[in-house]
C-alpha cells in the first residue's frame, strides 16, 4: 500500500493500478479500506466513475465518502451521499460539503432541503464564492430553443464560474 501510494504521488498511476491488481494478503479490514480508498482514487483520475462508485469501505472515511458522492451520477443518490457526510461532520461540517448537497438537492428538485441548509448554515452569504453559486439558483435559465450560439456560451460560461468557485475550495480546510 505504501508503494502504490508513493507511485500515486508521483503520477505513475499504470505502475500503481498493477500493484493494486495484486490486492492483498491480509483480511485486515483498516488494510483493506486502505487499498479500497487508493483504487477508487485511481479509477477517480482515470475517469472511471462507475468504477468509483463500486468500490467499498467497511468503515468509510469522509475522504472516500467524498470521493464516492462526486462520482455518482443518480442526484438522489448523491444527495443522500452528500447528506450523509454533513450529518456526520455536524458542527465542524466544511463549507464544500454543505455547497455541494446544496447544489445536488437543488438538482434533485429538493426546494426544501436546499432551504433548510440556507437556514442551518446562514454563514454562507459571508463566503465570496457563495454569491456565484446562488446566483446560478436563481438566475433564470436562457431559452433553449432556438439554441443559439450566445445561448449555449451563456450555460457554459455560468456553469465554468460555478465549478471555478467549488474547485477554489478545498474539502478539510474550512
Amino acid at each position: 500500500l505504501k508503494q502504490a501510494e508513493a507511485l500515486y504521488q508521483g503520477g505513475q498511476l499504470d505502475q500503481m493500478a498493477h500493484i493494486l491488481s495484486e490486492g492483498l494478503l491480509s483480511d485486515d479490514a483498516q488494510l483493506l479500506d486502505q487499498l479500497n480508498m487508493l483504487r477508487a482514487r485511481l479509477y477517480a483520475d482515470r475517469g472511471n466513475v462507475a468504477d468509483v462508485v463500486k468500490t467499498t469501505q467497511i468503515d468509510p472515511s469522509l475522504n472516500y465518502q467524498r470521493l464516492r458522492a462526486g462520482a455518482l451520477f443518480d442526484w438522489g443518490k448523491a444527495q443522500a451521499a452528500y447528506a450523509r457526510i454533513v450529518d456526520q461532520t455536524a458542527d465542524n461540517v466544511d463549507f464544500v460539503d454543505v455547497v455541494r448537497l446544496l447544489l445536488v438537492s437543488h438538482r434533485n428538485g429538493d426546494r426544501a432541503t436546499v432551504d433548510t441548509l440556507v437556514r442551518r448554515y446562514p454563514d454562507l452569504n459571508d463566503r465570496p464564492q457563495w454569491a456565484q453559486i446562488a446566483r446560478g439558483f436563481s438566475d433564470d435559465a436562457p431559452a433553449l430553443l432556438p439554441l443559439r450560439a450566445e445561448t449555449a456560451k451563456a450555460r457554459v460560461d455560468l456553469a465554468s464560474e460555478m465549478l471555478d468557485s467549488l474547485d477554489n475550495l478545498k474539502p478539510g480546510t474550512d
